[in-house]
Parts: structure tokens; sequence; C-alpha cells
């Protein structure tokens, strides 16, 4: 998977031992409704856009998944 931002591309690529799919699933439930419940009403898109990147983050470390950058 593929994903850009500005000049940059982040790469995330299979693990050797397959998707967790069932973790990422429960980790990204309980890190979005957080998320939801604690941004959604103030009004703060740059607060919840550093939420959702720091989410991101936190799923790539526990799921050991294997993300590159790239410089377009």
């Amino acid at each position: 998977m593929r994903a850009v931002a500005g000049e940059v591309v982040y790469v995330l690529s299979r693990p050797a031992a397959g998707w967790n799919e069932t973790e990422a699933t429960r980790l990204f439930i309980a890190g979005n409704n957080r998320l939801a419940s604690k941004f959604s009403y103030d009004g703060n898109m740059r607060k919840l856009l550093a939420g959702q990147q720091r989410l991101a983050e936190t799923l790539v470390k526990r799921l050991s998944l294997l993300v590159e950058t790239q410089l377009l």
C-alpha cells in the first residue's frame, strides 16, 4: 500500500507472517474511538489529524509492519 503526503510516499509492505487483521481492527477501532470522542466536537482539525497520524504510527509499531519512506 502506498500513501502520498506532500512530497513523501509511505510504502507499507505485507509482513512475512501475513497480516494480523483481528489485532489491526481492534487497535484501529479503539484508537479511532478515542480520537473521535476527544476531537470531534471542538472543531480542531489540526489536532485530530495529528492524533490520526499518531494512531497510524502506533499501529505500525504494534503490528511490526515495515514502512518505507520515499521522496517524490
